[in-house]
């Protein structure tokens, strides 16, 4: 049975090691970069207009803030929502940069970032 139009929620995870901070595990269930990959340059996740995207730290990462240059979401993630973002309108095919800063257990003071992208897609 169909749950209406509403898109399914994505979950990005952010996964680092003490021993690599960085570049992190990149991960949203349908792309895959391992901690100390390739990093952000190889990695978009596909969305639609209100969708749903929801950033979260593993193993010994914490994300800590989203930032983007251009407004992508009508919902900002952010810490009081679990970092749950509602993607706004974003044209199809149309790729942006955002940026995640998120802190690694056993690098105290030190915060990173990552500049991962989306994209958008048709919602048929």
């Amino acid at each position: 049975m169909s749950h209406g139009n509403k898109p399914k929620k994505i979950t990005i995870n952010v996964s680092a090691t003490t021993a690599i901070p960085h570049p992190p595990g990149l991960s949203d269930g349908t792309l895959s970069l391992p901690i100390g990959g390739p990093g952000d340059a190889e990695f978009t996740t596909d969305v639609v207009k209100g969708q749903p995207v929801q950033f979260v730290g593993t193993e010994n990462a914490t994300i800590t803030k989203i930032t983007e240059d251009v407004d992508l979401f009508s919902t900002n993630p952010t810490p009081a929502n679990k970092f749950t973002g509602i993607v706004g309108s974003l044209p199809e095919n149309e790729t942006k940069e955002y940026t995640l800063f998120y802190t690694v257990a056993g690098h105290p003071g030190i915060t990173y970032k990552q500049d991962p992208k989306i994209r958008g897609k048709s919602s048929t």
